[in-house]
């Protein structure tokens, strides 16, 4: 049976008092579903019935002009015998809780209301340590090292090319030390500490060009390292239900919940389901195995997935909505039709006003939240993959000593200095500067001053 069409611009009628008129109350059926509806089976004390649904149906019978406790009551039953009750129109007006609509729903004889809540499905999963030894190679993935590596390499080469000048004066073994130079100056470039002076204009612009590659990687990679070290960020071992699935993930919901999963993309995975008739106990069950890594992730509302991300520091919300459905509320199919226009007119006033949202996040804030410690500052343990990387380049350089100094390591017989290393430059530069110079005096002093600086020219190209 469809829903009766309605005018959301009609006056809605406000009833008279039903106590005052000799009538019973409306009964207004909920079951146990923390935090929509937080109640005690058999308990209909008024002020036990705490939640958000129970803030919305009040808000609902507000704008209806009803009183709790004279014009309508709340009643806490099992949810199977909420929909009994409601399916044979016993002493009921409607329900509100967890009731998503669904063509399922009208087909088994209920009406529903419009929507008072847009919500969908989506995952709990263990929040891991955001920071560890390795924290500072985070902003590094695999394909970046090794494009930085080879960018590296491939400049080394090129520069090392440019810069030779005679090919046919130096063996294989020192044009091989020359490489082995330049790949090293390269790389202390990213450190700023290269010494290698470059003559030919090439070497140069490719140096420029690859300086401004490093000052851009270096900037992003420090701003990133800032965001994955500060204490908000926080590593997630997947991100998204499709990446579970891939990777074989261990999903669990509670068996309550099998409808909403069938209609879902979820529906292709095999999914581990809790069992049980008390929500608030399946979820405590899955949490605990889930921190237990007896399993990966909880599908649940997403109401309920802020609610338990509240209350426990080690798990964390997946924002990646699996499916999207509405909350409202079910009526007999045979109940009254004014109080289920006046109820459906009412949600569609609030919803208009933006008043249903604002409940929710008033309700939302109001959770109690665990105590979960923040780790502000950077210790000394989170650094200490720093201290292997150094400790271990320490051990590589004494190792290396030793087997030089006890001639384990062989040198190269008639090993001449390279062509790029600092000294050789720097003797060059300064040779050919006293040169020039010695020229001048010779061409502008006297011939007796020339003599003997002409054999000082010669005694200096002696050494």
């Amino acid at each position: 049976m469809q829903n009766q069409l309605f005018n959301p611009e009609a006056t809605i009628t406000l009833p008279q008092s039903r106590l005052l008129a000799g009538l019973d109350p409306h009964f207004i059926l909920v079951a146990p579903s923390p935090p929509l509806v937080q109640c005690t089976i058999g308990n209909d004390t008024q002020s036990n019935f705490q939640g958000l649904h129970i803030n919305i149906f009040q808000a609902i019978a507000e704008e209806l002009g009803w009183t709790q406790g004279s014009d309508y009551l709340f009643s806490c039953l099992a949810k199977e015998d909420v929909y009994n009750r409601v399916k044979l129109n016993d002493n009921v007006t409607c329900a509100a809780g967890d009731y998503v609509i669904s063509s399922s729903l009208i087909q088994a004889g209920y009406k529903i209301s419009q929507p008072f809540e847009g919500t969908g499905l989506n995952m709990l999963i263990r929040q891991k340590e955001s920071r560890t030894i390795w924290s500072f190679l985070l902003p590094i993935s695999l394909e970046v090292g090794l494009g930085l590596i080879g960018a590296t390499s491939f400049v080394s080469l090129f520069v090392w090319f440019f810069e030779q000048k005679e090919w046919r004066k130096y063996s294989a073994k020192e044009h091989f030390t020359n490489f082995g130079e330049v790949i090293h100056d390269v790389f202390s470039s990213i450190y700023q500490t290269n010494f290698i002076e470059l003559k030919r204009f090439p070497s140069r612009v490719l140096q420029w060009t690859f300086w401004l590659v490093l000052v851009v990687f270096l900037a992003i990679y420090q701003a990133d390292l800032t965001d994955k070290l500060s204490p908000s960020y926080v590593i997630k071992e997947f991100r998204s239900f499709s990446d579970a699935a891939a990777a074989a993930k261990k999903i669990s919901t509670a068996r309550i919940y099998q409808p909403l999963i069938k209609r879902s993309i979820a529906a292709k995975y095999s999914m581990i389901y809790y069992e049980g008739d008390n929500i608030q106990d399946v979820v405590q069950n899955m949490i605990t195995d889930l921190k237990g890594k007896v399993i990966d992730a909880i599908i649940l509302p997403s109401d309920l997935t802020e609610y338990y991300d509240a209350q426990h520091c080690d798990v964390q919300i997946l924002n990646d909505l699996i499916s999207e459905f509405d909350y409202g509320l079910i009526f007999p199919a045979t109940g009254d039709k004014d109080t289920f226009g006046n109820i459906t007119q009412a949600i569609v006033k609030l919803t208009e006003t933006h008043r249903m949202n604002l409940l929710k996040n008033q309700y939302m804030t109001t959770i109690p939240s665990a105590d979960c410690e923040v780790q502000e500052s950077i210790s000394i343990r989170e650094l200490a993959g720093l201290w292997i990387i150094l400790g271990g380049a320490i051990v590589f350089s004494v190792i290396i000593h030793l087997l030089k100094k006890y001639k384990v390591i062989v040198p190269l017989k008639d090993y001449k200095p390279p062509y790029f290393t600092y000294h050789s430059q720097k003797t060059e530069i300064f040779e050919n500067q006293l040169k020039e110079a010695v020229q001048f005096e010779i061409k502008s002093k006297f011939c007796f001053w020339g003599v003997i600086v002409l054999k000082m020219n010669r005694n200096i190209d002696d050494i």
